[in-house]
């Protein structure tokens, strides 16, 4: 799969070759405010959907012998349901993109020991200050999720 970057239409990336720091770039601007929005417009339908999804992660993430193709679609669920629970269809579509596009990347980081249990309490901070209804605590707990996630993601890469 390709994306087509701002250097132009003819410049395609191949995932394997994604910037990361432009990928990480581009989630820090959506995702907090993702998660923001979420917080300001999700009603109880929505803030069940993503007590549900980080349900979802938790179980995949802490099996005996975690499926790491299962935890990154479980994550990845979890983090369309914050930008769906934002009310907001394109920013969905948007994020729904994004995540697609390093989605082996993805399960290379969840991969690095510990990742997972740092991600299930990112997780965890992220989706309660949303369904509390704090906006500066739910932007605040994406972008450390998302900081800490890039670190993760360079390491991953890094070292295969």
């Amino acid at each position: 799969a390709a994306v087509t970057g701002a250097r132009g239409a003819d410049a395609l990336v191949p995932v394997g070759t994604i910037d990361l720091d432009e990928l990480a770039d581009v989630r820090m601007l959506l995702e907090p405010a993702a998660a923001d929005w979420a917080a300001r417009r999700a009603d109880r339908s929505s803030t069940a959907v993503l007590l549900r999804l980080a349900r979802r992660f938790e179980e995949a993430a802490t099996q005996p012998a975690p499926r790491f193709d299962l935890v990154a679609a479980a994550d990845m669920e979890l983090h369309l349901g914050i930008a769906q629970a934002a009310d907001n269809a394109l920013l969905s579509q948007l994020v729904e993109q994004l995540h697609g596009v390093y989605r082996l990347q993805l399960e290379w980081s969840l991969r690095r020991p510990g990742r997972l249990e740092e991600t299930l309490v990112e997780h965890r901070r992220l989706v309660d200050a949303v369904a509390a209804g704090d906006p500066a605590a739910a932007r605040a707990a994406m972008e450390e999720h998302l900081a800490a996630a890039a670190a993760s993601l360079r390491l991953a890469a890094s070292t295969t």
